[in-house]
């Protein structure tokens, strides 16, 4: 079997495999329980029987959307950085300016730029970008 998750209201949320439901072997085995995932978030599973050959594989069935349950421990997360736009661009260099998102509970340690040519997967950007990154 192949379980995996993907946070409804990311937009970079991609699917995830989680601790508890990563070693599906036994085609009996037909339940388990995801460790790891973010408290008071939504998401949506799906899962395949998973074949060999793989193009045996079954295809996906969908579930959700549900939320994990919310408690006083629930950190509450930073919000997004908002109006992030791209300026003074030349042959090798790109300067990218953004408003910092409320804050919630975060402890902020820094931002993270990522980068990717299209149809790549993204990548985190140089160090030299990511000492000057600050909010303006």
């Amino acid at each position: 079997w192949q379980v995996q998750l993907q946070e409804v209201d990311r937009v970079s949320s991609t699917w995830a495999t989680f601790a508890g439901c990563d070693k599906l072997v036994a085609r009996e085995v037909t339940s388990c329980q995801a460790y790891g995932l973010r408290c008071d978030t939504r998401y949506r599973a799906r899962i395949r029987e998973r074949c060999e050959p793989m193009g045996a594989s079954s295809d996906f069935s969908y579930v959700g959307p549900f939320r994990t349950s919310t408690s006083t421990f629930c950190p509450a997360s930073a919000d997004a950085p908002l109006f992030v736009r791209a300026v003074a661009a030349t042959t090798s260099s790109l300067t990218v300016t953004f408003q910092a998102g409320a804050q919630g509970d975060c402890q902020f340690a820094k931002f993270a730029l990522e980068s990717r040519r299209a149809g790549s997967a993204w990548q985190p950007s140089p160090a030299s970008c990511e000492e000057g990154l600050s909010a303006l």
